[in-house]
């Protein structure tokens, strides 16, 4: 899906407010600066999907199992925007948005 050069490929500014939060935990050590990530995605083709009102909005009715804050946003983003979520996550697969990775 990646490779297929009739998709858009996004990546939300959720998962780099993500990997941020969570490398400033400790959870994982980054290899590299994150406005390398930001550069990197821009790089190989990605557009980058800023958080609007609306997304933040959708977050209300978003039906998530468990309450990842970060995970029940990119449902909003890919609803409001009509995308798909590329995911191994087990959860996020029962979404109707969500396709496995």
């Amino acid at each position: 899906m990646l490779a297929d050069p009739d998709n858009e490929c996004w990546v939300s500014s959720a998962s780099l407010w993500e990997i941020a939060i969570e490398s400033a935990l400790g959870k994982f050590e980054l290899g590299q600066p994150l406005a390398a990530i930001e550069n990197a995605a821009i790089s190989a083709g990605f557009r980058t999907l800023d958080i609007t009102w609306r997304h933040a909005a959708a977050v209300h009715d978003v039906a998530l199992r468990h309450g990842d804050p970060f995970d029940r946003l990119l449902l909003a983003q890919c609803e409001v925007e009509t995308l798909r979520l590329l995911t191994a996550d087990k959860v996020l697969l029962k979404q109707a948005v969500a396709v496995r990775r």
